[in-house]
């Protein structure tokens, strides 16, 4: 699928990197195009910006530049919170959201850094631009003269239900809500006894693990704390439960 074309109609940003718009010519971004997360053309067309994550063991951010017409890439922001979204500002202003890195996790906040006029210059330090507490950022987009953006504030709500199959096992009976409440629930596994289910939520602010009986309103918190818990699962023997925690 090919994404947003520069704004002097010379490239275009495609599921394999970046591409001449008469198809001459096909440049890859550093690391890999699934794991970008927000990218953005300057206004003269001369950068590319976009953010991306560094996948690991403790994955790590970053916010880079590349040059269309030579092919070379500078890192310009470094982090071990996510970044979320770009935009430019000016050809050398560039505005970008980073998470905080403190709980609940999902609060984001604006960024703006100054940039020199060639790749490769030592940049300004990023400056804060907002104090804002429950904005969880997604996309960024700036009008041409700098001077108003529009963001997408993601509030997402997942429930947990439940469902019988019907025999068979080729359709289900109607879904019946587990979980009650207004926040974010992501079932994970059955219990043992398959009586309840194992699932996260952030119902707290931060996100835990806890267990649910089908014939009871309430949840019990299994995995708290300060730290962030979730994806657990049990071993093949349902004597353990794995899961990680941030």
């Amino acid at each position: 699928p090919r994404g947003l074309p520069s704004p002097d109609g010379r490239y275009l940003v495609t599921a394999s990197g970046i591409e001449s718009a008469d198809g001459s010519r096909s440049l890859l971004c550093h690391g890999r195009v699934d794991h970008i997360v927000g990218f953005a053309w300057s206004g003269d067309s001369r950068h590319l910006a976009f953010a991306q994550v560094v996948p690991g063991a403790n994955p790590k951010f970053t916010l880079d530049l590349m040059e269309p017409d030579t092919g070379k890439t500078a890192t310009v922001v470094r982090s071990d919170v996510p970044i979320a979204g770009v935009a430019w500002l000016s050809n050398t202003r560039l505005v970008y959201a980073r998470m905080e890195p403190a709980p609940p996790f999902k609060d984001f906040n604006l960024w703006a850094i100054e940039l020199g006029r060639r790749l490769g210059s030592t940049p300004c330090e990023p400056q804060r631009l907002t104090q804002w507490s429950g904005f969880l950022t997604r996309w960024l987009s700036a009008t041409s003269d700098g001077k108003r953006l529009a963001l997408l504030n993601d509030n997402t709500q997942n429930n947990v239900d439940v469902a019988r199959l019907e025999p068979g096992g080729t359709r289900i009976a109607t879904p019946q809500r587990l979980t009650l409440d207004d926040h974010y629930n992501n079932a994970t596994a059955w219990m043992p006894d398959n009586r309840a289910v194992l699932f996260e939520s952030d119902r707290t602010g931060t996100l835990h693990i806890y267990r649910q009986e089908l014939n009871s309103p309430n949840a019990e918190l299994l995995i708290g704390g300060p730290n962030t818990q979730h994806q657990a699962r049990l071993s093949p023997d349902q004597r353990w439960l794995l899961y990680i925690e941030t």
